[in-house]
């Protein structure tokens, strides 16, 4: 991974938290060595370190990467009361016993925060002493306002950017998260300033007894508010609960019901490596391994496989805080320093088990205990509804296969439909060329009917002249024979036209068997086209 600069992001990371880490040593060494003001005022650095070291125990946590701690109350008011050097001592003292003995951080991590919290009051102190000579070192008063914000803002400003500067650059905040983180840092910040002058005012204002009830209300109103803003967050961190329902509730695959659910989990959690175990004839067997971390990732050490039993057998969470100095760890992954087993329960069943994997010690605390076992409770009820659909998805995977068997035996049969159509067209066409043949030998037929009926009118016009011609023959022989050789020509007509009428009367039986075989090709039509209608039925 490489920057836009195109050095590489590690690279920049290791060296800005060296840079804390010396920097921050430089100024409290020196402040330690050269100013003496905070050995005049040991009780107050006393008071002050212990008042950040107390508020420091307790974050409230926004998201994994962010938290609020409110030491900016000790600071301000110290640097107000006492000065510099004791605030920067017990910056250095407070944030670095807190971190390290009670939040049981690294050593290192103690040091680049306490570095940290020192260069960033360092900063904004100069500016206020700056602003504040500016003025003409004005005392409590008016004119002290101005340098009072410019502490306040300073302080804000670069403690905030030097916090959040490695999560922005590696991108790991997301919109939704900046603003929330925003919202939240500024609502706090403000009731830090609120805080800061009461205690101040009632420090310059009151006696001991007088400033000791104020802290104390200070105290009680803070506790409150902090339960106020950690129930805040909370319907923040229920808001993606509810998502993650959504995903399980969403018609997808096992898989991916588990990669939404983690991509959803991670915006609550961090992790180094997350494994989910399904139980198959009271085995474990790994049916999901987290997208979401490094890419090489070794497998866990055997004695992990008892504890997942250990899990699933009594029924409970097994937290692994520190798997250097557990007994039960024998082989140690460097990015596996803290360890939580959930076991995965629908009803009074255990199903499996959830794990997941830290590479810093005690990087778990109740709240996220709490957000692992919602987490636990949704992967359990994405597994129960798989196994529910299972049954429903081979149901459906059948009748698909048979829906798409009709459906080939369907295109089977609109393909012989088609087939038929287009013969039945065929045969239709031949039917209406034959009926035109048979329409012209009707055409023919009647003309030759008309042909015969003419020659019928002429053998009786022929027979009423030959019995004229018999009688005018008895009256002239002469003419007699003319009438003879006409009649003789006329005979060879006759015959020759009743030739013509015999032909005629063969074509028409011809025509007649023409038309049978015509009905019988129509009848056989009509018999294809209704089995084939049948048959797409």
């Amino acid at each position: 991974m490489a920057s836009r600069s195109g050095i590489p992001l590690p690279s920049i990371l290791r060296a800005y938290a060296r840079f804390l880490m010396v920097s921050g040593s430089i100024v409290f060494l020196a402040t330690l060595v050269l100013d003496s003001g905070w050995r005049s005022n040991w009780l107050g650095t006393l008071l002050t370190a212990v008042a950040i070291a107390a508020l420091r125990a307790g974050p409230v946590r926004l998201s994994k990467y962010s938290y609020l701690t409110q030491i900016a109350i000790a600071t301000l008011s110290g640097s107000l009361i006492l000065g510099a050097s004791p605030v920067i001592v017990a910056l250095a003292v407070g944030v670095f016993g807190s971190d390290g003995f009670v939040l049981r951080k690294p050593v290192a991590a103690a040091l680049i925060n306490a570095g940290r919290e020192v260069i960033a009051f360092a900063a904004a102190y100069g500016v206020f002493a700056v602003v504040w000579r500016l003025s003409g070192t004005p005392g409590l008063t008016l004119d002290f306002l101005p340098a009072a914000f410019a502490l306040a803002g300073m302080y804000f400003f670069i403690s905030k950017a030097l916090f959040y500067f490695t999560l922005l650059i590696r991108d790991k905040l997301e919109s939704e998260e900046r603003l929330l983180i925003l919202r939240y840092e500024i609502v706090a910040y403000v009731l830090t300033v609120l805080a800061t002058g009461t205690v101040v005012g009632a420090y310059q204002l009151l006696d001991s007894m007088g400033w000791a009830s104020v802290l104390l209300v200070l105290s009680v109103v803070g506790v409150l508010t902090k339960r106020i803003v950690e129930e805040a967050i909370a319907a923040e961190d229920l808001n993606k609960v509810h998502l993650m329902e959504t995903a399980v509730a969403s018609h997808v695959t096992l898989h991916d019901s588990f990669g939404q659910i983690e991509r959803l989990a991670n915006r609550l959690l961090d992790w180094r490596d997350l494994r989910i175990y399904r139980l198959q004839d009271t085995q474990p067997v790994l049916v999901y391994r987290g997208d979401v971390g490094p890419d090489a990732r070794p497998d866990p050490p055997p004695e992990v496989e008892e504890l997942r039993r250990q899990a699933v057998r009594e029924s409970r969470t097994i937290v692994i805080n520190d798997a250097r100095r557990d007994p039960r760890i024998h082989h140690v992954n460097p990015d596996a320093h803290c360890m939580v087993f959930l076991p995965l329960r629908f009803g009074e069943q255990v199903i499996g088990t959830l794990e997941l994997e830290h590479h810093k010690r005690h990087a778990y605390r109740r709240r996220d205990l709490a957000a692992m076992n919602t987490l636990a409770n949704q992967v359990a009820t994405a597994m129960h509804i798989a196994e529910l659909r299972r049954p429903l998805v081979s149901t459906v995977r059948q009748i698909g296969t048979q829906i798409r068997a009709l459906a080939r035996i369907t295109e089977s049969l609109r393909a012989s439909a088609s087939a038929l159509a287009g013969a039945a067209a065929t045969i239709r066409s031949g039917i209406a060329e034959e009926e035109a043949f048979v329409a012209a030998g009707l055409a023919s037929t009647e003309r030759l009917s008309e042909a015969s009926a003419h020659v019928a009118a002429e053998g009786a016009r022929a027979s009423e002249a030959s019995r004229t011609a018999a009688e005018v023959a008895t009256r002239n022989r002469e003419s007699i024979r003319d009438a003879i050789e006409r009649l003789v020509q006329l005979n060879r007509f006759v015959s020759e036209s009743t030739q013509q009428v015999a032909e005629l009367g063969a074509v028409t039986r011809r025509i007649n068997e023409f038309i049978g075989s015509i009905r019988e090709i129509a009848e056989v039509t009509n018999l294809i086209s209704l089995n084939a209608a049948i048959e797409a039925a």
